[in-house]
């Protein structure tokens, strides 16, 4: 619960903890779970009470500790565990690219020798659509407004759940394809991708910025390079 504070000071030596109640009505819900709670033998965490889990991947004998997250509107739980990745040389690229942002186009790429139009009219007027009908539902059921909060939550939630997955999924797969197409990566610098003079810290404000103020659908470029450059 107080990792973040504990982690602050460990860089800054700044003692400050803040703690805060948790709401009921919280929306996810995440809880440690040991190494030593998960079976050898069987498939799971705690077999001896919750049987063997049936999973898409193998959850035996994990590296380390694991976080199990809750979902309370979709009502799944998602089990998040550390893994070792093995990274691969990259091919060295010498082509330069400008990006262009917009609304009806995703992205347009220039370089010198062709032009990229990325996600061309993107349907998001379909899940506009869904929330405006939803808002006008609810204000004329003002009466049982206390009752139905829940159900409009989840039912809202949804939705936006919906948009940022069809937006991160986006922002992975283009940050992908300008990496192997166009941009150089830089062996001797670990790995590094030459993108120009920038900052991280103005990159990571300007998201935090966009996202409070337009629930991070048109946050494109930024985010974009800050996965690139974590991700290498």
């Amino acid at each position: 619960m107080y990792k973040g504070c504990i982690t602050k000071y460990k860089k800054n030596k700044s003692f400050e903890f803040r703690v805060r109640t948790i709401k009921k009505d919280k929306r996810y819900h995440s809880f440690d779970i040991e190494k030593i709670l998960f079976s050898k033998v069987n498939n799971g965490f705690c077999t001896n009470i919750l049987g063997e889990m049936q999973s898409d991947r193998s959850i035996m004998n994990p590296e380390r500790g694991c976080v199990l997250g809750y979902d309370r509107y979709t009502s799944k739980y998602v089990l998040h565990m550390p893994k070792t990745v093995v990274t691969t040389n990259k091919t060295v690229n010498d082509l330069n690219c400008g990006i262009d942002p917009g609304i009806r186009t995703f992205l347009t790429v220039y370089s010198k020798n062709d032009v990229l139009e990325i996600g061309k009219n993107i349907n998001y007027d379909k899940y506009f659509n869904k929330i405006d009908k939803l808002n006008t539902f609810f204000d004329v059921n003002d009466e049982n407004k206390d009752k139905q909060s829940m159900k409009y939550k989840k039912a809202i939630g949804k939705i936006y759940d919906k948009i940022n997955n069809k937006t991160k999924d986006m922002h992975f797969k283009v940050g992908k394809l300008l990496c192997q197409r166009y941009f150089v990566f830089c062996k001797k610098q670990n790995k590094k991708i030459k993108i120009g003079k920038f900052s991280i810290f103005l990159i990571t404000n300007r998201v935090r910025l966009v996202i409070k103020n337009l629930g991070g659908v048109y946050s494109t470029v930024p985010r974009i390079l800050l996965k690139m450059y974590q991700a290498n």
